[in-house]
């Protein structure tokens, strides 16, 4: 039986090439028990364009946004990939353990369609995003995967793709993920998403504010907009995840001004989004 293959699928922009050599390396030193393809999609304007070592293909876009380049990338891995194969969207800033490809490997012997990790800081203290709701759903899962996080099988993406409304460079700077496995979720309802908690990859933090915190606030609230059409599990899931910032900031009152402002920025612009407001500066 052909063993699966894993395709990287990786969506770079100017200024990163180091750290893009850094998750490259990590790819090759992680999962070296498994067939691997590295397709890098750089959103480009420099020539001539720099060359980065280690990556199997490298594509050039001048129309900018993560979720387009990743499409980019996408329509060449269907070209060649298997229904067996798994594809994962790295960020290009991120990198993997070094026995990610070990905890990997293990679990895609349960042969579900989804094999999520963790994004974690770069001292290994926490983890990311909301933690997993269930074992195996993604209906129930699908808030608490992170991009630079999953394995999906190629058969589900053979139709579907980002949506280039949402992620970084969009109209709408976040929850590109979330948006896309909720389609998967809605067409697929016995669709699987398994936690796979050593499947570790490392990504700088930095507690967002201000205007980034704003626009990703304001993302959330249009997708919670637009999954309102039809209820289902999926949107209560959703509901919940959108009301967290309303309880942050009702236990924040006592803790003053300067720690509440943050859960109120995400309650307002949730609001905003959800509303279809303006997205208005803070």
């Amino acid at each position: 039986m052909r063993q699966a293959a894993l395709y990287f699928i990786v969506a770079s922009i100017e200024g990163r090439e180091a750290s893009l050599e850094l998750l490259i390396s990590s790819i090759h030193a992680a999962f070296t028990s498994m067939r691997r393809k590295i397709i890098v999609v750089r959103q480009y304007r420099l020539q001539p364009l720099p060359s980065i070592a280690g990556a199997d293909n490298i594509l050039n876009t001048t129309h900018y946004g993560a979720s387009n380049a990743r499409n980019v990338g996408l329509r060449l891995a269907r070209a060649t990939s298997s229904q067996s194969d798994y594809f994962a969207f790295p960020d290009d800033d991120c990198y993997y353990s070094p026995d990610a490809g070990a905890h990997l490997l293990a679990a895609v012997a349960a042969h579900v369609d989804v094999l999520f990790g963790d994004v974690r800081d770069p001292d290994d203290r926490f983890r990311m995003g909301m933690r997993p709701l269930s074992r195996k759903r993604l209906a129930l899962n699908y808030v608490a995967i992170n991009c630079p996080s999953f394995f999906i099988r190629a058969p589900l993406l053979d139709v579907l793709t980002f949506s280039p409304d949402f992620g970084p460079g969009a109209v709408y700077a976040a929850v590109e993920e979330t948006e896309l496995f909720l389609r998967i979720s809605r067409s697929n309802p016995r669709a699987s998403a398994l936690y796979v908690p050593g499947l570790k990859i490392f990504h700088p933090y930095e507690k967002a504010s201000g205007e980034k915190l704003a626009a990703y606030s304001y993302a959330q609230g249009v997708l919670l907009r637009s999954m309102m059409r039809a209820v289902s599990l999926e949107v209560l899931v959703y509901v919940v995840v959108a009301l967290r910032p309303v309880v942050g900031y009702l236990a924040a009152i006592p803790k003053g001004q300067n720690a509440r402002r943050y859960y109120s920025t995400r309650v307002c612009f949730i609001v905003r989004g959800l509303l279809k407001l303006e997205q208005a500066s803070i």
